[in-house]
């Protein structure tokens, strides 16, 4: 995979950009990502708004080695938690 990455000289150009695509880029659904991560050759840039919820997780799990187990992020603050509670209680 080869791409371009472009980088804003300042903190107000990079806000600026991402209210652009906020406001003008599509939603990315989950049979949208599917069609998407597809291989493919000279796709044109893209630019997604906002992605449908769990989006993110339904892809890391999927990936992950971890199947059947609780959800990655559930894991992370369940972790957390029992952490807290262990300095607690000395």
């Amino acid at each position: 995979m080869k791409f371009d990455a472009v980088a804003t000289p300042t903190r107000d150009e990079f806000d600026t950009w991402v209210s652009k695509v906020k406001s003008s880029g599509s939603l990315l659904t989950q049979s949208d990502y599917v069609e998407l991560a597809k291989p493919s050759e000279f796709h044109p840039v893209e630019y997604f708004r906002s992605v449908d919820k769990g989006l993110f997780d339904s892809i890391v799990m999927k990936y992950g080695k971890d199947h059947g187990k609780m959800a990655f992020s559930h894991q992370a603050m369940h972790s957390a938690h029992k952490e807290s509670e262990a300095e607690e209680s000395l």
